[in-house]
């Protein structure tokens, strides 16, 4: 019941946000989050920072942890070690293992989400004539200070959202200068995709599937304009709504919540789902990306690169979904900790 009375308010209020909100989907992708569009028609709500660093915390200092070594200049980039993740790239249908020439990369969301070998972003590095991923690894001119031929990242991608470029970038897009640890790029918190999303789903209500034609024109416009020119849902299943939320909000900090939306009425599917994702390392990656940078051929062997064969599950419970009482409630309150007992609360009071 609390499932089903949970869908009508967010059929409801996913509705009038629709109707009444007054926003409406950009027609990139990727515009979402450049600097020049920090106030744009898509996003409801947004963390908007200024470029300084006095008071600390009035800046957005995400790229120095996203970012690899010597992406600005800075000197405040250190995020080249990590990166999203393999089974996220498996959720978009490729693999680092792919040639970027040979790879079926049809959703413009993964380009905007993470860089691949054969990457290049025009919207990075302007000035000199646009961003490209594997020669700022692997041309030590061209990628001053970067990594100097060293392919750090273990999955095979580094993060492209909450990146701004270099100052340059920063100037065109806000009339400013960035600096070490301080941006101005805003940070979307509820954009109007995600509720176009919600709202396919609540339109379901407890069924695994619809084909109500509104739940299908805010599903396929979120669709549609991430992969242009495919064939729009006559029906669409709950799965569908769950991977659609996974590549659409990648690397902004909500998928979590959907798996602890997930755990309140089905916490074991979440718990498999999550032991089963792939989130470790690729062995030897740079072995490969050199080579094709250098001379045009991809060849992988499998016995050198390859995915960890002894990657471990993550570690997920029950208890991985909610928060624990403070200990000062626990004091002063033990039953807390009880288990929760029904009450007829109609039979058991009188008013």
């Amino acid at each position: 019941l609390l499932r089903y009375l949970k869908k009508i308010f967010y059929n409801s209020v996913a509705e009038l946000r629709i109707n009444n909100s007054g926003r409406n989907l950009l027609a990139n992708y990727s515009d979402v989050f450049r600097l020049a569009n920090n106030k744009n028609e898509e996003c409801l709500f947004s963390w908007h920072w200024s470029a300084g660093r006095d008071p600390w915390t009035q800046q957005n200092t995400l790229q120095s942890d996203l970012a690899m070594v010597g992406f600005d200049e800075f000197g405040d980039c250190w995020g080249g070690y990590a990166g999203p993740s393999v089974d996220l790239q498996d959720a978009f249908g490729i693999s680092a293992l792919e040639s970027p020439e040979t790879r079926s990369d049809t959703d413009t969301r993964r380009k905007a989400t993470m860089m691949m070998a054969g990457d290049v972003y025009d919207y990075f590095w302007q000035d000199k004539g646009g961003f490209d991923y594997l020669r700022f690894i692997y041309d030590a001119e061209y990628g001053k200070g970067g990594p100097n031929g060293d392919y750090q990242s273990p999955t095979g991608a580094n993060h492209v959202k909450h990146l701004y470029g270099n100052n340059n970038d920063h100037v065109l897009g806000l009339g400013v200068s960035a600096g070490n640890m301080y941006s101005g790029l805003a940070t979307h918190i509820l954009r109007l995709s995600d509720i176009y999303l919600v709202y396919a789903e609540a339109k379901m209500g407890l069924a695994t599937s619809t084909t109500d034609q509104s739940a299908l024109d805010a599903f396929n416009a979120v669709r549609g304009r991430a992969i242009p020119g495919v064939t729009p849902k006559t029906s669409i299943t709950w799965e569908d709504v769950w991977k659609e939320r996974r590549l659409e909000l990648a690397c902004e900090g909500d998928r979590w919540y959907d798996y602890v939306r997930l755990a309140y009425y089905d916490s074991q599917r979440a718990i498999n789902e999550l032991k089963a994702q792939r989130r470790d390392v690729y062995y030897s990656l740079g072995t490969t990306y050199k080579a094709y940078y250098e001379n045009g051929s991809w060849t992988v062997n499998p016995d050198e690169t390859r995915y960890n064969p002894d990657a471990k599950a993550p570690n997920v419970t029950v208890s991985s979904f909610t928060l624990p009482f403070p200990t000062e409630d626990v004091v002063f309150n033990p039953n807390l900790m009880k288990d929760p007992v029904h009450v007829d609360v109609r039979s058991e009071f009188s008013y």
